[in-house]
């Protein structure tokens, strides 16, 4: 039997020999880290990491099979080298026979276990875990959990490495199911399913990886049980657990997805500076007149074993081209060896690939290897063979920056014309590679700084739990919904049931009845039916144009704060807006809208109250476009100049995506809510109900049947609503910009980026698209001095102030006079004085503790020290200061989002909520005392204004950096979701899912046909049997 080898894999023996330690003093946190495998490229990443933290100053103790060959400060080792075998040089059936795509996941379970038993049983391991104090437990995610019972034991957080893209038998264990529609799989061999057969085959993948893995990681409790503990959870509940992933990805090679907060990118964390080259290379590069290719199949397996088929194509067609080639073989010698080709056992690929003449790369498509080509913007030909190659090359030749070749089906022929295409073609995949080049480098941070910044976030906030999804609460088929759509499906079986059984009976009573009342009751009958029938089918210094459609002011303080980091970063802007600055700011430009736009205040509350928002917000949005297209000046300032950007409000409506259209300039949207609801799948990003609430619903995240069911209602509900009442976007747009002009939300889907007034501490975790970006609190301004009399009466009150406000949506003297009543006597009995924003004049029977304006600086009151309380309908811009101002919230929302937010401020321990159409003098001064008087409330909203503030960029930075990027790169469409050329039913599966159960009714009908045939046979066999024998 062959000894199991697959890219460095791990040939496990008996404990022969002990670990060798090296011990050094630091000061930072203490850190384990553990490395499952014995392959070289997955340390590299491994080490990487690992190395960073060293450098920021933190003592890593690392058991690792690659031990440093001189000691490193801070940095210990338990060397595991001649316990687990370095997998290098393997033959070629070896390899692809056990790293087979149906192979490979069970191959690489069973070393990963192999690999926690060495370590286990090893006596240096636990003296090390229990003699030292450790704050946080590092190690690579692979194909197993059982190394997830070490941080177990220690109890302390755990980070996992992914050395290549996430695997996907572990989306699920981390809430981050992915939709095989349109994200492809780990072993899929295309970058996005582009047809029905893709998508089925990697639904088929997605869902074999994850039986296979949930079958063969079971051994993994067993394992850890064995050595922690009989009573030690489950593996799988262990590896849930796991505070944050690092991730040697990027969405600019691995196309965009949704990914959660707790998933960080540091794709090419790996690379380090080049250096010089050998001097030999160096000349032979030099020296050759039509540049040199490099040709490498990594380190695993042994080239010289390939099949002769094989060899014979590459000798051939390298023989016959006029280009050098740097071959990495493992053997000295090559029979017919071409003039032009130097081959080696080892080259400095990371050197060679970073000199001008270098024109090519082939390559087998190891994650590590095609980082080097994006860095140094060289063309790959890949050459996959086993693993996610397959998947690395394919995402390679969508960025038109090289080609994929069948290793199966590889001839001379095939292999020297994909050659010469790429060479011939040199500038074409030259241009792209440096394309994906450049977008790889343009980050807000680097790999390094991701590394050292949440990993120390994570032993900050204790393993930030906060950063985990509710769905990790979830049985899959609640996950999946799958209790909800059966619930639908037998309502809607027993619906059809009762309506079919009554109108029988009414028929059936017909033909009792005369022929005139038959044809009078027949009239009926068929509008009956149609009733039925009916109610069941219902960088520089860039010109940016900025567009704000709706007249509130919350929305506005969002809006401006980005218009004017903009300002500030050195940008031009001109912008449509209803609210004019007094004073001229340089390098902005204002277009006076407020004299023909409906200003969003002081509204009655009956107007306003239980209005989930969707079709105001939208009829509000076309209205501000019809009317802002009609007016001359808009068309003035949009053709007098050349613009480089545009930028509005997300609200629902696509009407102001024609200005973009117009200008053929990228468009940012900014949303002064989270994502609405309606808008998301415009995005690709998804709102999976099962676990993540919709804008409009009064719950963080359901919790029970009835709150998922409830919350997919509401989904479905504001999708419904949302293009109901947005229809008339493309007619506007065609009114005014041409009849041939594209569809509105066709347009919405080339949105660049999204910036969204949320943060993930608040609005809970949930996958975001990478052209999603959270800057939630950028309108929180420093406070300023209070006017005297404000300050004076805070001053002077020995018991503190609440502070009371509905915004300004709603006319406070508006309220219902039961409600107004309830809140005046509750306040009369508060030893606090309060602070009650009213728009009217007098209040009738004003407690003496109560000061009423028209207005007050809310930002500025709640940085009084004195502040206890804030009363407040939810909206997100109030939340955010009193966030940042660590003040509990007595929450009554009224409309649209604030039941969400406050709902959200409950779950978090910040606050309270009442019911506006229940409350009473009984009920608020039970909540408002409650707040005041528990310093819970207060506690748990300053650990959130801790998690709140702490992001490695502040949201400022943000809007400057991801706008120059917009502009920088023209746009963001490498960053745009796949789904986005879908038809909604190809991204839910329906086709797929059909054919599914189709093909299953189609074989089970056979099997039972068949079953049939071979029982009748039998019984009628038997019975012959019996006659014979009579």
């Amino acid at each position: 039997m062959n000894a199991s080898w697959c890219i460095a894999m791990i040939a496990v023996s008996v404990l022969t020999s002990s670990g060798r330690l090296h011990y050094h003093a630091a000061d930072g946190a203490r850190i384990l880290a553990m490395m499952p495998i014995a392959a070289k490229s997955h340390w590299n990443v491994v080490d990487s990491v690992l190395q960073t933290l060293v450098a920021r100053g933190h003592h890593v103790t690392a058991i690792t099979p690659f031990p440093k060959k001189s000691p490193v400060a801070n940095y210990t080792e338990l060397d595991m080298s001649r316990l687990m075998p370095s997998g290098v040089s393997v033959p070629w059936d070896t390899v692809l026979g056990e790293c087979s795509v149906h192979n490979n996941l069970p191959f690489l379970s069973g070393r990963h276990k192999d690999m926690c038993r060495v370590v286990y049983e090893h006596d240096e391991f636990w003296r090390i875990i229990e003699t030292n104090k450790y704050d946080l437990f590092i190690t690579e995610l692979l194909a197993s959990s059982c190394d997830a019972y070490v941080s177990y034991y220690l109890q302390i957080p755990q980070i996992v490495i992914v050395s290549s893209h996430v695997h996907t038998w572990y989306h699920h264990t981390f809430g981050s199911h992915m939709n095989p529609a349109h994200v492809s799989t780990y072993h899929a061999p295309f970058a996005v399913p582009k047809n029905f057969i893709e998508r089925m085959v990697n639904t088929y993948d997605y869902l074999y990886s994850h039986m296979v893995f949930k079958w063969v990681d079971r051994e993994s409790t067993v394992i850890g049980r064995k050595y922690f503990g009989s009573d030690a959870p489950d593996a799988d509940t262990l590896m849930k657990n796991t505070s944050l992933v690092f991730i040697n990805g990027h969405h600019t090679v691995d196309l965009a997805k949704p990914l959660l907060p707790n998933f960080v990118n540091i794709g090419g964390i790996h690379l380090v500076q080049p250096k010089p080259l050998p001097k030999d290379i160096e000349q032979y590069i030099n020296d050759s007149p039509n540049g040199v290719i490099f040709f490498t199949l990594g380190s695993v397996i042994r080239l010289e074993t390939a099949p002769a088929y094989l060899q014979k194509a590459f000798v051939g067609a390298l023989a016959e081209i006029p280009q050098r080639v740097l071959w990495k073989y493992d053997v000295p010698d090559i029979g017919d060896l071409p003039q032009n080709v130097k081959i080696g056992k080892w080259f400095p690929q990371r050197d060679i690939l970073e000199h001008k003449n270098v024109k090519l790369f082939i390559s087998h498509g190891g994650m590590s290897g095609i980082y080097e080509a994006i860095d140094s913007g060289i063309p790959v030909l890949g050459i996959p063979l086993f693993f996610d190659q397959s998947h690395n090359i394919a995402n390679i030749a969508h960025w038109g920056a090289g080609i994929m070749l069948d290793h199966k089906t590889l001839t001379k022929d095939i292999f020297l014309n994909a050659i010469k295409e790429m060479i011939t073609n040199y500038d074409k995949y030259k241009f792209k590679a440096m394309e994906l080049s450049r977008r790889f480098k343009d980050r807000p941070n680097t790999p390094k700084e991701e590394v050292i910044y949440w990993t120390e976030y994570v032993i900050k906030h204790k393993g930030a739990h906060h950063l985990k999804t509710a769905a990790l609460k979830l049985s899959w088929y609640q996950y999946f919904l799958i209790d909800i759509l059966i619930t639908i499906v037998l309502t809607a079986l027993v619906s059809f049931s009762v309506i079919f059984l009554l109108l029988k009976a009414i028929k059936n009573r017909i033909g009792n009845l005369s022929k005139t009342k038959k044809e009078c009751i027949k009239m009926n009958f068929m509008l009956v039916f149609l009733n039925v029938h009916f109610i069941m089918t219902v960088v520089y210094g860039a010109q940016i144009f900025a567009f704000v459609p709706i007249y509130g002011q919350s929305h506005w303080n969002v809006m401006d704060a980005v218009l004017q980091t903009l300002v500030s970063a050195g940008h031009n802007v001109t912008v449509i807006t209803p609210f004019i600055k007094k004073e001229k700011i340089e390098n902005y430009t204002q277009i006076d809208s407020s004299s023909y736009m409906r200003r969003s205040a002081s509204a009655p509350f009956n107007y306003v109250v239980g209005s989930d928002g969707i079709e105001y917000l939208i009829q509000t949005h076309l209205t501000s476009c019809e009317v802002i297209y009609k007016r001359k000046d808009f068309w003035t300032v949009l053709e007098s100049k050349k613009y480089d950007l545009f930028v509005t409000q997300l609200l629902g409506s696509g009407c102001d995506s024609y200005i973009a259209y117009k200008l053929q300039v990228p468009m940012i949207a900014v949303t002064t809510s989270s994502m609405q609801t309606w808008l998301n799948g415009e995005f690709g990003n998804p709102l999976i109900t099962s676990y993540t609430s919709t804008l409009n619903v009064a719950m963080a995240s359901p919790k029970t049947f009835w709150d998922r069911f409830l919350n997919t209602y509401d989904y479905v509900h504001s999708i419904s609503q949302s293009w109901w009442y947005n229809r008339n976007a493309t007619v506007i747009g065609r009114t005014y910009f041409g009849k041939d002009v594209p569809d509105s939300y066709e347009l919405m889907k080339k949105i660049s980026l999204i910036f969204v007034n949320s943060h993930f501490s608040f609005n809970l975790p949930r996958p975001w698209m990478p052209n999603l970006i959270e800057i939630g609190g950028i309108h929180v301004i420093d406070p300023k001095p209070l006017p005297k009399d404000i300050q004076q009466f805070i001053d002077d009150a020995p018991e503190g102030v609440i502070y009371f406000s509905f915004g300004s949506t709603v006319k406070m003297d508006s309220l219902p006079a039961k409600m107004q009543i309830s809140l005046q006597e509750a306040f009369s009995e508060l030893p606090q004085r309060i602070l009650w924003k009213y728009d009217g004049e007098v209040m009738e029977n004003q407690p003496n503790n109560v000061m009423i304006k028209k207005w007050f600086p809310q930002r500025d009151i709640m940085a009084h020290s004195k502040l206890k309380l804030f009363i407040y309908h939810g909206g997100l811009s109030g939340i955010n200061e009193a966030i940042i101002n660590q003040v509990p919230i007595l929450g009554i929302p009224l409309f649209s989002d604030q039941p969400r937010n406050i709902a959200n401020a409950v779950s978090l321990g910040m606050g309270l909520s009442l019911d506006y159409k229940t409350i009473d003098k009984k009920s608020i001064l039970a909540a408002a005392k409650e707040i005041i008087n528990n310093k819970k409330y207060k506690q748990n909203v300053q650990e959130l204004y801790q998690l709140f503030k702490d992001r490695p960029m502040s949201p400022k930075a943000l809007v400057a950096y991801w706008t120059d990027y917009v502009i920088k790169h023209n746009g963001t469409k490498h960053m745009n979701s796949a789904s986005n050329d879908m038809i909604w039913y190809q991204y839910h599966q329906l086709d797929v899912i059909l054919v599914i159960i189709l093909v299953s009714i189609s074989l089970l009908a056979i099997a039972l046909y068949i079953s049939i045939i071979i029982t009748c046979s039998i019984v009628k066999c038997v019975h012959l049997k019996q006659i014979k024998t009579e």
